[in-house]
Formats: structure tokens, sequence, C-alpha cells
């Protein structure tokens, strides 16, 4: 299961989606922001998401759609980009 938290700046829940978690996370990170921006705007969010959806594709479209973000990344993942 994937769940789409909306907070205030305070933290306060503002509004939630349940996705369907019987495919790969990676596949859902364009259906999430695009779902979650139509039903509650396109504020200045930051997306915030676990090392399992971590995807180049995601994180394209999340640069491309001027999304920020904050995600989980493996150690190996990591040190690779840093050499």
């Amino acid at each position: 299961m994937n769940i789409g938290l909306v907070v205030s700046p305070e933290g306060l829940p503002l509004g939630y989606e349940v996705f369907a978690g019987n495919r790969t996370d990676v596949t859902a990170v364009e259906e999430m922001v695009r779902l979650m921006q139509e039903k509650h705007g396109q504020a200045e969010r930051i997306w915030v998401m676990d090392r399992g959806m971590v995807s180049e594709e995601g994180i394209d479209f999340l640069g491309t759609h001027r999304a920020p973000y904050l995600v989980g990344t493996p150690r190996r993942q990591r040190l690779k980009k840093d050499l």
C-alpha cells in the first residue's frame, strides 16, 4: 500500500490518498503526483518518498515539473554518484 499525505507547513494533516500497493513503487510516482495535485492543488509542496520509490524516471519527472523532493537513497547508489 502507498499513502499520499498532504500536510500544512506546521505538519497538520490536510488530506490523504491511498494508492494500490500491488505494483512496483517506482511506477507510482507520476500517478501520485498528478492525482495529489489535481485533488489538492499545485501548492509549493515538497515530495518525500522512501528509497523504494527512487528511480531515475521518477526523479526526472519531479525535476521536469519543478517539484522539490526529498528521497531516501540506498548508500551504494549515493557512493557511485559521488565518485
